[in-house]
């Protein structure tokens, strides 16, 4: 019996007792203030706890699997990323609390219990899914089995589905692993815990019976499904906000710690993107991760380190896929200027230069593709190249060639990638100065020198020197690359947008 009319018309006749407790549902108790209410509620609580002790049969040691191999780990969480984001794109969160349920030999009784209770299907589904092993082939088998049986279920239920509401997204929200413990999805980590919390509540209760009075017993497919869309719960979900463009979507962010990156991040975490911060300055990505949580906004992870090292690279790619279970796209913006003439530069800040802006590129493209190719959902990639990647300037050949050949490994990227759903484009953008350490360590002074003005100029002439005479901001190049990331450009790739203002030397061609 749910709460309604219903039920109150029968609790009228228990006004001498101090409670009820609702099959599959939860305990109700009742007095004349709340002190006494909560009194009265731990006291069923400790009753019903000690009863359930005495009566409980003392299991035998759990069997111990052993923990997954770390590689296989990302494996597995890239195929059931993958698999779970059918519909629309889940972040993934791993949760060691529920081990010792998931290593149980009864798993599969326990999860077919069902949940403790109505409230707990809206984080959880009615059920969790239950995996035999870490195999990543098996388990996206189980997904689409468990995504099948859901619509089935719908199905044969449809008659009781209120009107004006479409059912659910099929797939799990919870999945136990023996030798790991829960996986959970979300928009973001915070939902994907609390759907993992839930769980703990719900299995444990479940044990709790299997150990005391033998397989607990769920409630019927119809009566599951009454709860399942039961109006009162879905009004709980329709109050909900709307989901922000990048719910559940995860993306890399190299050069994070300020200037471009940095406003590429700020705007991404806004439009609820779980993030990866990639940079040297370790203080300068705590800044923005700290910037964006006191905004109320996603967590990011961090990874530290110079991008042109594969040690480095592989350490980012694992960070993204163990902390939000893969990855959706890659903003490639690391880089530095190097100025000189050809016959000035030295084959080590040449090559500092190519191995910094375009080596980085190379490396977090392969690793990228790699991962997008496993979880099997596509992706995008957006390199930061430059306008003088098309408008070269005398005196700054190594980062001119090196942007050049930023775009070229973008357009091979979209060549290779189309199969598989990986979209690759280039944005250009031109003197970029809020927030930009680029022009650190006398750059600004050189390249001010290189024209014949003032450093304090240098902003104002590059600004009069576009066909708009506007400045460049990071604000600009972000909500390029938005689009970029979106689905907005799901049919683009292998293109160049230029953010410049409009140089005609650097017209893309």
């Amino acid at each position: 019996m749910r709460s309604g009319f219903p039920l109150s018309a029968v609790v009228a006749e228990l006004a001498d007792r101090d409670g009820v407790v609702l099959a599959h549902h939860g305990l109700v108790t009742w007095a004349n203030d709340s002190e006494t209410c909560l009194e009265r509620t731990l006291d069923a609580v400790a009753r019903a706890t000690s009863f359930i002790d005495a009566n409980r049969v003392a299991p035998s040691a759990p069997p111990r699997h052993d923990d997954i191999p770390a590689d296989d780990l990302d494996r597995l969480l890239l195929a059931l990323r993958g698999a779970v984001s059918r519909s629309r794109p889940r972040v993934l969160s791993i949760d060691p609390e529920l081990r010792t349920l998931a290593d149980r030999t009864d798993l599969a009784d326990l999860v077919d219990a069902g949940v403790s209770s109505a409230d707990h299907m809206l984080r959880m589904k009615p059920r969790a899914l239950a995996l035999p092993d870490h195999d990543p082939m098996t388990a996206a088998s189980a997904v689409a089995a468990y995504a099948s049986e859901y619509r089935a279920y719908v199905d044969r239920n449809v008659e009781l589905l209120p009107d004006d509401y479409r059912p659910h997204d099929p797939y799990p929200r919870v999945i136990l692993v023996p030798g790991l413990g829960a996986i959970s999805t979300g928009v973001n980590s915070q939902d994907a815990a609390m759907a993992s919390e839930i769980a703990h509540h719900s299995v444990t209760v479940a044990a709790a019976v299997a150990d005391a009075f033998g397989p607990p017993e769920p409630i019927d497919d119809r009566e599951t499904f009454r709860f399942d869309y039961w109006p009162l719960e879905l009004f709980k979900l329709s109050l909900k906000p709307q989901e922000p463009l990048f719910a559940g979507h995860v993306f890399i962010v190299t050069g994070a710690a300020s200037g471009i990156g940095r406003g590429i991040a700020m705007d991404l975490a806004t439009k609820g993107a779980s993030l990866v911060l990639a940079d040297l300055d370790l203080e300068g990505m705590a800044d923005v991760a700290q910037t964006l949580t006191t905004a109320g906004l996603p967590e990011p992870a961090i990874a530290p380190g110079d991008q042109s090292d594969p040690d480095v690279v592989a350490a980012t790619m694992h960070a993204a896929i163990r902390a939000f279970g893969g990855i959706d796209g890659v903003v490639l913006n690391a880089g530095i200027g190097m100025t000189g003439t050809l016959e000035e530069l030295t084959l080590d800040q040449w090559n500092s230069t190519l191995r910094i802006n375009l080596s980085s590129a190379f490396l977090l493209t392969q690793a990228s593709m790699r991962a997008m190719r496993e979880q099997g959902r596509g992706g995008s990639l957006v390199y930061i190249a430059s306008k003088n990647a098309f408008g070269p300037g005398a005196a700054f050949g190594a980062y001119s060639v090196s942007k050049a050949g930023m775009v070229q490994l973008m357009r091979i990227a979209a060549l290779e990638g189309g199969a598989a759903g990986i979209r690759a484009n280039a944005v250009n953008p031109d003197a970029v100065f809020d927030n930009s350490r680029l022009w650190d360590g006398g750059l600004r002074e050189e390249r001010a020198a290189a024209h014949g003005i003032k450093p304090e100029e240098l902003e104002d002439f590059y600004a009069s020197r576009n066909l708009l005479h506007r400045r460049v901001t990071t604000t600009d190049v972000a909500q390029t690359v938005s689009f970029l990331l979106s689905e907005q450009s799901s049919r683009t790739t292998g293109s160049v947008i230029p953010v410049d203002g409009g140089v005609a030397a650097a017209f893309p061609r």
